[in-house]
């Protein structure tokens, strides 16, 4: 498998060019053509050569698709420090076992609305996220 020295982050003409790669790798591997890939997953031949050199992006659905298609976890498809381990899983319901229900719904009402957001859009969205806790942070000191 080719690699992407990802001590640092990737933007994200890298970050696809990346995926693009993986998916061409896991395709290859199952013997299988543009074409016959992507009738599969009931896409256009044109979109998945987008896809395979960086030129586009899946969406998480279509991710989830192709990686179906391939018998492979999408994590196969991303770079490590893009994923979310079970660690990581394990450590956030952990933290969330002492929620009151309404702590629950706060957060599940933070992540669909982060899901529901693209580009720019959810980039403000993290960056207002982050000044509201930096913000609490420094006022909490006082």
């Amino acid at each position: 498998m080719n690699t992407v020295n990802l001590s640092e982050n990737l933007d994200k003409k890298q970050l696809n060019e990346y995926v693009g790669r993986r998916i061409k790798e896991e395709r290859k591997k199952k013997k299988l053509n543009q074409k016959e890939l992507a009738q599969k997953i009931g896409i256009q031949n044109s979109t998945l050569s987008q896809y395979e050199h960086g030129k586009s992006e899946p969406n998480q659905e279509m991710l989830f698709k192709i990686a179906q298609a391939l018998d492979v976890n999408v994590s196969d498809l991303i770079p490590s420090d893009y994923r979310i381990e079970d660690n990581d899983l394990d450590k956030a319901l952990k933290l969330s076992k002492d929620f009151e229900l309404e702590d629950i719904a706060l957060h599940k009402d933070l992540m669909e609305k982060a899901l529901s957001l693209k580009g720019a859009e959810r980039d403000k969205f993290f960056d207002n996220i982050k000044f509201a806790i930096e913000y609490y942070d420094r006022n909490d000191k006082v």
